[in-house]
C-alpha cells in the first residue's frame, strides 16, 4: 500500500517549503502583468492573514516578542519553518528598541531567478510581509528596509525597531 510515510520527513519539509517559496512568486509572474498596481492591492489582505498565522505560531511556541532582538530571533524561527533553512545572515545592532539584520542569502530571490521572475518585483512583497508580521508580533515595533538584493545590492538590510 502507498502511503505519505514512504516519503521521509525531512523530505515532505523541503518539497512544502520549497512550494510555499514558489507560490508568492509564481503568482506575482502570472497576475502582476496583467493586474498592473492593483496587484499590490490583491496582495496586501493576504500578507495581513498571514501574519496572523505567524502571531499564532509565534504564541503556541513561547517564540519572544517583546523587544527588537526577540522579533528579530522569532522572525528568523518563522522565515525558517516557512520557506526553509535557506536564509542567511546575521543580526548585527542589537537594543531592546532596535535590531539590524542582514541577510546574505535568500530562498525568495533564489526561487525568483530560479523562475525567470525579475527580483526587483519580490522586494514589495518581501517589505510588505515582514512589516506585516513584526507588527502583528507587536504593535510597538516595525520594519525598516535600507538595502536589498532585490534591488541589486549584495545584502539585504531590515531594522526592526519601536515605532516613533
Amino acid at each position: 500500500m502507498v502511503d505519505i510515510s514512504r516519503i521521509p520527513i525531512e523530505i515532505r519539509w523541503r518539497i512544502a517549503t520549497r512550494m510555499l517559496t514558489f507560490l508568492p512568486i509564481a503568482y506575482n509572474r502570472e497576475f502582476n502583468d496583467f493586474l498592473g498596481e492593483n496587484y499590490a492591492t490583491l496582495e496586501y489582505p493576504i500578507f495581513e492573514e498571514a501574519a496572523k498565522d505567524i502571531r499564532a505560531i509565534a504564541s503556541a511556541f513561547q517564540l519572544p516578542n517583546h523587544n527588537a532582538y526577540g522579533l528579530a530571533r522569532t522572525m528568523d524561527v518563522i522565515s525558517s519553518v516557512f520557506f526553509g533553512p535557506g536564509f542567511q545572515g546575521e543580526t548585527l545592532e542589537v537594543s531592546n528598541d532596535k535590531a539590524l539584520i542582514r541577510l546574505t542569502t535568500c530562498p525568495l530571490l533564489n526561487m525568483a531567478e530560479e523562475i525567470g521572475v525579475t527580483a526587483g518585483r519580490i522586494h514589495q512583497a518581501c517589505t510588505t510581509c515582514a512589516k506585516e508580521a513584526v507588527e502583528c508580533l507587536n504593535p510597538e515595533y516595525t520594519v525598516n528596509s535600507s538595502r536589498s538584493m532585490c534591488l541589486g545590492g549584495a545584502f539585504c538590510e531590515m531594522t526592526i525597531e519601536r515605532k516613533v
